[in-house]
């Protein structure tokens, strides 16, 4: 049964989340340092009725993935004193969450994603009584993912999709993770770490 203590022996890490230990990670997994460095939050809640993850909608005035199903975060900006700190900062401009609500666990494993970043996914729980403050400029609106819909490898699909290079005739088919809940279509890199998330907890 998961618990939050569960949760904090799994994602415990003893190296402080930093950018030298992100970039380690990236070359341990083969992932290239040039990519656009990005952290997000991975926002775990707990209730009455159980554990839940927190995502976005984007806004779609967006210059990067606009529209799309996310987590709070974003680039890390040089003014950031690490993935963790780039993760914190993000949450709360996006949608007002307070660092002092949030308790940082640990960490997924690095993604790269087709449109050019490296992502470090920083897990954490957030604690009751948080406060949420929607910035429209950056998300339209949020949900809440059930753990227990997750946690179901039924819920977990396949797509097919078509990658073509601008100017050029180079196209390539690829098969990406979909995570279709309610009315939400949860896909590309979200569901990826989505689904990262499902293989360390199950």
């Amino acid at each position: 049964m998961l618990d939050n203590k569960k949760l904090r022996e799994l994602f415990f890490k003893k190296e402080d989340i930093t950018h030298s230990y992100f970039d380690e990670l990236c070359s341990e997994n083969n992932i290239d340092k040039s990519l656009t460095a990005a952290a997000v939050l991975v926002p775990i809640i707990s209730n009455q009725e159980g554990y839940k993850i927190l995502l976005t909608h984007r806004s779609k005035k967006l210059e990067d993935h606009a529209g799309q199903i996310s987590f709070p975060g974003g680039r890390i900006d040089s003014d950031d004193k690490s993935p963790k700190g780039a993760a914190l900062r993000e949450a709360n401009e996006e949608i007002g969450i307070n660092e002092n609500s949030i308790e940082i666990l640990g960490h997924l494993d690095a993604y790269a994603t087709a449109t050019g970043f490296r992502i470090l996914p920083i897990v954490s729980i957030i604690k009751e009584d948080f406060d949420i403050k929607i910035n429209p400029i950056e998300v339209e609106s949020i949900f809440y993912l059930p753990m227990e819909f997750l946690m179901n490898p039924k819920n977990h699909k396949k797509e097919m999709g078509t990658y073509k290079r601008q100017s050029t005739s180079y196209k390539i088919e690829y098969e990406y993770n979909v995570i279709p809940y309610e009315n939400h279509h949860i896909w590309g890199a979200t569901a990826a770490m989505l689904i990262n998330l499902y293989e360390t907890l199950k």
